[in-house]
């Protein structure tokens, strides 16, 4: 958005980070900033090494395909081509490799990371997040890192994934597009729309709702809220996992006893491939009892409603020199279903700082501490809360190559968790903004733009599978993505991958990603549909 030299910059994940970096630097046209889905630490809270774990997924090899594709807009295979194809010096490695040349969160990512300046942002920042999205963290971390610079701060938390507001998924949806042109208008023109006496946070608190991956809307309500919470409200409750299995609010014994975990590389597919999407039920992966610990409380004698970060103390011992604890937060229904309510994780080698790695030496206790992902959630009455302790997530954190056993201690003081229970306000005001259905708007030179051979398409289709045996586990996914057209040009994108973990040799875990896309010259608004990638990686329509 550009008026009158007045420059508001609007973007989705790679661009919300962009716009954040951008606003560090404080160009003097740059009066104001809209952001979705971005991140203020591009190594633990980002798609490579998410809470110090090497991530693999569909957008690496995306990525990595998208590098290797021709020049736009005309896509010439020449010599230029293939010596910049082939290219391996380190400004052209790709994204794969460049990610594992960088383990460690050095200023490759520090220099990139915009909680390291967010004192330098110093004008007015509207910041969407999403509850079920891999960045859930991001925009309560920067509203906290920069309200007392910026002249104001916009926070809105909805119930999606890596979407805008208005095509969130799940719903549900407002009108993202025009509160976003609203708060443009008021920026960038000058024209009041009483954005500087509105409430800072405004966030979607959920409802209780059984396990379902492809949940379309989620139940609960927006509102507007205070961050932080007030102590008035804060109704926070520490918990003790017991040698029992339990949660009691004080350890029961005098003395501590350790827990064992057998390490199963293969498990935890069932926890999703990003942090936060909605999940099935939880019982299968809590079930393999002899790799997952599992603490319940008593079930509650009135509803609870938990909004903010979780956060833990773990003290741990293992027999290899390095080691990850997962821990997930999840709801058990009266009727025996688990929703995952939510979940992080702890590198053991990064105990002292993710700049700071230190091998574990084995057999000796060491101590983790911090703060899960944030969420939202109302647990109900008759309902318990679990806490499981395990050391593999497949498919999100690529596994520690170490046969092992861990140890978690219990009955002690020291081993907790804390869960955010907030008492609600009042009297809730839900944010008139919110209400608002997003309704396309058509351009008003549509006409001429289809003319031009201008006309855009999306559709999405996708595929998971997880098999496991008695001592191993695999992860497939697949994707077909039709991306736009443009000019009569027209590209479609296709992903797969599979992930491959074995129990008793957890060295041998692997990862096999193919990417494909095609591009289509001198197609029509007739033939548009006829460009699809089925789920095997081959175009459908042999004319083409």
């Amino acid at each position: 958005r550009v008026h009158g030299g007045n420059v508001g910059t609007y973007g989705l994940s790679w661009s919300a980070f962009n716009s954040l970096q951008l606003a560090t630097r404080n160009p003097p046209a740059l009066k104001t900033i809209v952001v979705t889905h971005g991140s203020h630490d591009s190594y633990l809270n980002d798609v490579k090494y998410p809470d110090g774990l090497l991530h693999e997924d569909d957008y690496i090899i995306e990525m990595d395909t998208e590098d290797a594709l021709p020049q736009s807009p005309d896509y010439p295979i020449d010599d230029r081509y293939f010596a910049d194809r082939f290219d391996m010096s380190d400004g052209n490695l790709p994204w794969s490799l460049k990610f594992l040349k960088y383990p460690i969160n050095s200023d490759f990512y520090k220099n990139n990371s915009v909680m390291y300046n967010f004192s330098s942002i110093r004008i007015p920042v509207y910041v969407v997040g999403g509850l079920h999205d891999l960045y859930c963290d991001y925009a309560l971390r920067v509203y906290d890192g920069i309200r007392n610079f910026s002249p104001k701060v916009k926070v809105s938390i909805g119930p999606w994934q890596h979407t805008w507001p208005e095509q969130g998924h799940p719903g549900p949806t407002y009108d993202g597009k025009g509160d976003a042109s609203r708060w443009f208008d008021q920026f960038l023109r000058g024209r009041d729309h009483g954005f500087l006496t509105e409430p800072d946070v405004t966030v979607f608190v959920q409802d209780a709702f059984k396990p379902n991956a492809s949940i379309d809307t989620i139940p609960g309500q927006f509102r507007y809220e205070v961050w932080p919470i007030p102590e008035a409200r804060d109704r926070s409750a520490i918990f003790f996992p017991s040698s029992n299995g339990t949660l009691p609010s004080k350890p029961l014994k005098p003395a501590p006893q350790w827990a064992n975990i057998r390490y199963r590389a293969g498990t935890g597919a069932e926890a999703g491939w990003w942090w936060n999407i909605p999940t099935g039920d939880q019982q299968s992966l809590d079930a393999i009892t002899d790799s997952v610990l599992l603490f319940e409380t008593e079930p509650f004698t009135t509803s609870q409603e938990m909004l903010g970060f979780p956060e833990v103390s773990l003290i741990v011992k293992t027999t290899a020199k390095s080691a990850s604890w997962v821990i997930r937060v999840e709801d058990v229904w009266p009727s025996g279903e688990v929703s995952l309510v939510v979940a992080g994780a702890f590198n053991g080698c990064l105990r002292n700082g993710a700049d700071r790695p230190e091998w574990i030496v084995p057999d000796e206790e060491i101590r983790l501490n911090g703060s899960l992902r944030f969420g939202t959630w109302t647990f109900h009455k008759g309902h318990r809360l679990r806490v499981t302790v395990n050391n593999a997530i497949m498919a999100l954190g690529w596994p520690t190559p170490y046969q092992m056993v861990t140890s978690l201690s219990v009955d002690d003081s020291r081993t907790w968790v804390k869960i955010p229970f907030v008492a609600a306000p009042a009297h809730p005001i839900v944010p008139a903004f919110t209400q608002i259905p997003y309704v396309p708007v058509v351009p008003r030179d549509g006409g001429a733009m289809k003319a031009r051979g201008f006309f855009y398409n999306h559709t999405f289709e996708f595929a998971t599978t997880f098999n496991r045996s008695q001592s191993s586990g695999s992860f497939h996914w697949s994707s077909g993505l039709l991306l736009n057209a443009y000019n009569n040009r027209a590209i479609t994108a296709f992903n797969k991958e599979s992930f491959y973990r074995d129990d008793d040799h957890p060295e041998s875990a692997s990862w096999y990603a193919h990417g494909l896309y095609l591009i289509v010259l001198g197609i029509t608004p007739t033939t548009i549909d006829a460009v699809k990638v089925d789920n095997n990686g081959s175009n459908n329509n042999n004319n083409n």
